[in-house]
């Protein structure tokens, strides 16, 4: 399969690489959503984990494993998947400040 050609009003990477925002800016959906949640959850995994746990997650989640047990190696996050959601959550409210 390939991927459809970018268009020419759209930088490669989108929002997140400088390109316009197909729809207002306050009002992500779908795609556009999903990865700027990624991104975020991303940065917040990094903040409290360090880069390397990151990248040490993204090898297992590749690998295979599920990311219940691959969250479970950090060290200041807690145990359970909902409240690592909600960690996160509050920490993103804390970001628009």
């Amino acid at each position: 399969a390939q991927l459809p050609p970018t268009a020419a009003t759209r930088p490669a990477g989108g929002v997140f690489m400088g390109g316009p925002p197909t729809r207002d800016r306050g009002k992500l959906e779908g795609a556009e959503l999903f990865r700027a949640q990624a991104v975020a959850f991303a940065i917040f995994l990094a903040e409290h984990e360090g880069r390397e746990f990151l990248g040490a997650l993204t090898d297992r989640l590749l690998s295979g494993e599920p990311a219940a047990s691959a969250l479970a190696s950090a060290s200041t996050l807690p145990d359970e998947l909902e409240a690592i959601e909600k960690a996160w959550k509050e920490w993103m409210v804390k970001q628009e400040r």
